[in-house]
């Protein structure tokens, strides 16, 4: 295939190329800047990325991401993910350990159905974790 015929993965292997390689790109910091690079192979030929993409479960419309951050963009150190799940694997997330389990901010807000503003807004405040995702909310007299 040419790059061409699958546009939205040439532009996902030239972001990575960018990331990783070129030290006027926006986030090289987060990348090259911290050693993260792309298997030889892939950079050097966007045939052989797309190739092995297409055969390990890319699709239009999913992420490439690093399943260990602190690693580069090799075979088995990549996966393919929606926004969501994407979002979820990021080393700036906040972790927070509450009864035992570890989770990012915004997976303990989608379970105690609680907003992240509600959740920082609390946790600044000085809230312990467990009242911040317990406590009800209370409700302005305005409605709001």
């Amino acid at each position: 295939m040419s790059r061409k015929s699958n546009f939205q993965l040439y532009r996902v292997w030239d972001g990575i190329i960018q990331r990783c390689y070129n030290p006027n790109a926006k986030n090289y910091h987060n990348y090259g800047g911290r050693g993260i690079k792309m298997h030889d192979e892939w950079k050097n030929d966007f045939s052989s990325f797309e190739h092995y993409c297409l055969n390990n479960g890319w699709r239009h419309g999913l992420h490439v991401d690093r399943i260990n951050n602190n690693d580069g963009y090799y075979p088995n150190n990549i996966q393919f993910v929606t926004v969501s799940q994407n979002m979820r694997n990021k080393r700036t997330n906040h972790l927070i350990s509450y009864k035992g389990k570890t989770k990012c901010a915004i997976e303990w807000c989608e379970v105690f159905n609680i907003k992240p503003s509600t959740l920082w807004r609390r946790l600044n405040s000085g809230w312990t974790i467990d009242e911040a995702f317990t406590k009800p909310i209370q409700r302005r007299k305005n409605g709001r």
